[in-house]
């Protein structure tokens, strides 16, 4: 019994460090593609003084996560991109909240 005990010990740590490297490169993937999809509409968002813009790039953002929901990588960095932006104006709580829902169920 104590083997098994020692097997795992020994096995779990490679098997994390593994898992930890293929959720790393999915998470670069997802941030590569976030910039392809939606890092000029970002830029152009933040430029802009007016919220309207940030909630309307939000909406679209979590329409995407929400198509993505087989992918939790993506998931995770669209929304995250959805809550920093409509976290910042009070009329956009419901779309972070939404966000954070979706990421959750999704990972």
């Amino acid at each position: 019994m104590r083997l098994a005990g020692v097997t795992l010990g020994v096995l779990l740590p490679g098997a994390t460090a593994w898992a930890a490297e293929a959720d790393s490169e999915e998470a670069t993937q997802a941030a590569e593609v976030f910039q392809s999809l939606y890092g000029a509409d970002l830029e152009r968002a933040r430029a802009s003084r007016d919220s309207k813009d940030d909630l309307e790039l939000a909406s679209r953002i979590l329409t995407g996560a929400k198509e993505s929901v087989s992918q939790p990588a993506r998931v995770t960095v669209l929304c995250e991109k959805v809550c920093e932006l409509a976290s910042a104006h009070p009329e956009g709580y419901a779309i972070a909240i939404e966000a954070l829902e979706l990421e959750v169920r999704a990972t």
